[in-house]
C-alpha cells in the first residue's frame, strides 16, 4: 500500500508541476507495488488501476502505443480482480474505455472502439440512476 501511496503522491506532483521524472517514478512505484502486493490484497487492483493511470497519462505526453497497450492490460486485469458489484467497477470499466477510444483513435482498430464502447455500456448499466440527482 505505502508503494502505491508514493506512486500517488509523485503523479499528483507530475500533474501539478510537469515533471516527467515524477511520472516515471509513479509507475515505477505502481509497478513495485503490484509486484509486492498479494494478489488477495484488497488494495491490488486499486493499485493495477492506479498503474493503468499512469501509464495512459505517459502515452498522454509520449503517444508510445507500448504504454498505452500496458494500460489497457492493467485496467483489464484490475476489473478482472474485482466483484460485479464492487463501487469501484464503474470506474474501471470507464478507465478502460477511455484508453481503449484512444487506442483506437491512434490505429483505427475497429476491435477497441467495440470494446470501448462495450465498456462504457457496461458502466450506465452499472450505474444506479437513483442516487444521480441533476
Amino acid at each position: 500500500m505505502f508503494r502505491n501511496n508514493l506512486g500517488n503522491g509523485l503523479r499528483h506532483r507530475y500533474v501539478l508541476m510537469a515533471n516527467p521524472d515524477d511520472l516515471d517514478g509513479a509507475i515505477g512505484a505502481y509497478r513495485d507495488a503490484v509486484a509486492h502486493a498479494s494478489h488477495d490484497s484488497p488494495h491490488w487492483a486499486m493499485t493495477l488501476n492506479n498503474l493503468g493511470g499512469g501509464l495512459h497519462d505517459r502515452y498522454t505526453r509520449t503517444n508510445d502505443l507500448v504504454d498505452l497497450d500496458a494500460a489497457v492490460a492493467a485496467y483489464s486485469n484490475a476489473l478482472s480482480r474485482i466483484p460485479l458489484d464492487s463501487p469501484d467497477r464503474i470506474m474501471f470499466l470507464n478507465n478502460l474505455a477511455n484508453s481503449l477510444r484512444d487506442r483506437h483513435t491512434s490505429t483505427a482498430a475497429p476491435a477497441d472502439l467495440a470494446a470501448a464502447v462495450a465498456a462504457y455500456e457496461d458502466a450506465l448499466a452499472t450505474l444506479d440512476l437513483s442516487l444521480i440527482h441533476i
